[in-house]
């Protein structure tokens, strides 16, 4: 005796084009409004980056203060968002600050 197993077949979704955006045809009031930010940041950098914007500069410690994490977490957001050319790092020990990149 042989079991034999039957896979249904899924209706599948046709995917867009690699060269189409997904939000093409909807209208623009649905899309979200960045009001001149960086699209592609986290939560927690969206706050960092809203920090910076009033207060013109910040260092590891308002980083941790500000979104209530660890001195290494801190670190690795300013890092993240000195890689993608938000942020410039001024210094290089402790005194060390961020200060948005073309604020210099």
């Amino acid at each position: 005796m042989s079991i034999v197993f039957y896979r249904p077949k899924i209706n599948t979704v046709e995917k867009p084009a690699n060269n189409q955006r997904k939000t093409d045809g909807k209208p623009t009031e649905n899309r979200r409004k960045t009001g001149g930010k960086p699209t592609d940041l986290t939560i927690q950098e969206e706050i960092i980056y809203d920090f910076v914007i009033k207060n013109k500069k910040i260092n590891v410690k308002n980083a941790e203060n500000i979104l209530n994490i660890k001195s290494t977490r801190a670190k690795e957001i300013l890092k993240n968002l000195t890689k993608k050319g938000i942020l410039e790092k001024i210094g290089k020990t402790k005194g060390s600050y961020y200060i948005l990149k073309n604020q210099h």
